[in-house]
C-alpha cells in the first residue's frame, strides 16, 4: 500500500457494559502519544442505520440500548453473523486509505468486540500494511463496581442484561490479555502500562 504506515497494531477491546472499555481505549491513546490512532466500533454502523430511520441513538436509555441490540441481531439473522463486521472493515479500509503519508506507527482500536466472530476478524484482518500485530484485550469488572460505575453515569442506562447474546457470548472470547478493572483509575493506568510494555517487547509501536 503506497505511503502506508510502517507498522499497525490492531487492538480489539472486549468487555461487558460498564466494564471500562471506553476508559481503556482512552488510556491507550494517552499512553501511546507518538502513534497515530484510529478507533471503530461495530455499533457505529448499527447507530447509523437507526439514525437514518429517525432514531436518536445519542440518547442513552434502556430503550435505545435494547433497540440497538435488536437491530444488530436482526441484521445478523438476515444477512449473516459477519454483516456488521463487513461494515467495520469497509470503514477501516477507507480510513487507512485516507491517512497522510509519513506515518510510522498506527494503532487501530475496535472498541466493542462482543462476539467470537468479531474477535476472530480482528485477529485475521489483513490491513495491507506489511508489519502488523493483532491483540484482543478483555476488560472485566467486579459486579459491585460495575453497578457503581453505571449509577454515576449521566444517563438512564441500567445494569447490563446478561441474557443478551452481545453480553453473554463475550465469555466465549479468549483474550490475549485480561485486565481487571477494580474501579481505581491509578491501578488501571498501571495495568495498561504493563500491557503496552509486554506488547512493545514483541512489536515496537511506540
Amino acid at each position: 500500500m503506497l505511503n502506508s504506515p510502517k507498522r499497525v497494531l490492531l487492538l480489539g477491546i472486549s468487555g461487558t457494559q460498564g466494564a471500562g472499555k471506553t476508559t481503556l481505549s482512552g488510556l491507550i491513546r494517552e499512553l501511546l502519544p507518538r502513534a497515530t490512532h484510529l478507533s471503530f466500533a461495530f455499533a457505529d454502523a448499527i447507530k447509523s442505520e437507526l439514525q437514518e430511520l429517525g432514531v436518536d441513538t445519542s440518547v442513552k436509555t434502556p430503550e435505545i440500548r435494547l433497540l440497538l441490540q435488536q437491530h444488530g441481531a436482526h441484521k445478523r439473522d438476515l444477512f449473516g453473523v459477519d454483516y456488521w463486521i463487513k461494515q467495520a472493515q469497509r470503514r477501516c479500509q477507507e480510513a487507512i486509505r485516507s491517512l497522510p503519508s509519513g506515518i510510522e506507527n498506527l494503532v487501530i482500536q475496535i472498541t466493542d468486540v462482543r462476539l467470537p466472530a468479531e474477535a476472530e476478524w480482528v485477529r485475521s484482518y489483513n490491513t495491507g500494511i506489511e508489519l502488523q500485530k493483532a491483540v484482543i484485550v478483555k476488560v472485566d469488572i467486579p459486579e459491585e463496581v460495575r453497578e457503581i460505575r453505571i449509577s454515576h453515569r449521566k444517563t438512564n442506562e441500567t445494569v447490563f442484561n446478561p441474557t443478551d447474546p452481545t453480553e453473554s457470548l463475550i465469555t466465549l472470547i479468549t483474550p490475549d490479555f485480561l485486565i481487571i478493572n477494580d474501579g481505581n483509575l491509578d491501578n488501571l493506568v498501571k495495568k495498561v502500562n504493563t500491557l503496552l510494555r509486554i506488547i512493545q517487547n514483541d512489536f515496537p509501536i511506540f
